[in-house]
């Protein structure tokens, strides 16, 4: 799957609120002309800055947030 279709499909997602707040971030990176991957790489850094104040607040928890960040990984190696 393209990192568009997944940041896209991330951003409709109500039911998980790290993927939302990814797929958001990720699309603000883009309208700074940022590539796909540069903004890839800048939600990366963005998600990995939450605490465990966050996953205590955020839908999907701590879990979730591992899930999005394993996901973007993946998105990055392929």
């Amino acid at each position: 799957m393209k990192i568009i279709d997944v940041m896209q499909q991330w951003n409709d997602d109500c039911n998980d609120s790290f993927q939302m707040l990814a797929g958001e971030y990720f699309f603000e990176q883009l309208e700074y002309d940022c590539s796909e991957i540069e903004a890839l790489k800048a939600t990366k850094s963005y998600l990995e800055k939450f605490t465990e104040t966050d996953f205590a607040e955020l839908i999907g928890g701590k879990d979730a947030w591992l899930e999005a960040l394993r996901t973007i990984d993946s998105l990055l190696k392929a």
